[in-house]
């Protein structure tokens, strides 16, 4: 099911581009579990970012090798995914310390969206391949929709000899793009090495989102 309800209130006609980062910052930095949650992101992001930068020389960052695959890529993708599943476990069970069940990706999108209903339009620039963006939450259009980044890493994680192609290097620059807005959400860093304006949204109608500008659609 497509959530227009968000589209429709956030895109109104008077809508000006918006660089939103901090949104869980601000809600949550004075809380004592906080310090610990922001010191995580910030460590494993830096320390992915680090080994997908270093992987472009070996393959080049560029909309034709979307489909390459590797032991690395596959690696970094694992680890991705695997950061974005204890970050947002975390904070969902600390915002919800009553809730003892085990999470799915559902109860994640649920929170994210409950917490951030513009996630789903989020972008962030790459700074190596300006102006082209990524769109890593742009799957959360829809109310039961799921990244490609979070299948791909699913399938890495318990089929990696059938599925190793999906370990490559568009699903690996989604999945660490995907923590990149994360890390702006909880830190208000707008930067990285690989990325900048993270948290950018545009209006739809806006050349800088049109699919040409996209180097890698999620899904």
């Amino acid at each position: 099911m497509v959530n227009n309800n968000i589209e429709n209130k956030l895109f109104n006609p008077q809508f000006p581009d918006l660089l939103i980062t901090g949104e869980l910052y601000g809600k949550y930095k004075n809380e004592d579990w906080y310090h610990e949650i922001h010191s995580y992101i910030q460590n494993k992001y830096v320390h992915l970012e680090k080994r997908l930068l270093n992987s472009f020389n070996y393959v080049q960052l560029d909309k034709d090798n979307g489909t390459t695959f590797s032991n690395e890529f596959s690696s970094i993708l694992r680890d991705s995914g695997s950061v974005f599943s204890s970050l947002i476990d975390n904070i969902f069970r600390k915002v919800n310390p009553n809730i003892k069940k085990k999470l799915f990706f559902k109860d994640y999108r649920k929170f994210i969206l409950n917490e951030c209903p513009n996630f789903p339009f989020r972008t962030i620039s790459i700074r190596m391949l300006f102006p082209f963006k990524l769109k890593p939450y742009e799957a959360f259009k829809d109310l039961n929709g799921i990244p490609k980044w979070w299948d791909s890493y699913n399938k890495i994680k318990h089929l990696d000899i059938e599925k190793r192609k999906e370990g490559n290097l568009k699903n690996t620059i989604n999945a660490v793009g995907a923590l990149a807005i994360l890390l702006g959400e909880l830190t208000r860093i707008k930067d990285t090495a690989l990325f900048s304006n993270i948290g950018m949204i545009f209006r739809p109608d806006k050349r800088d989102i049109q699919p040409d500008r996209i180097l890698f659609q999620d899904p």
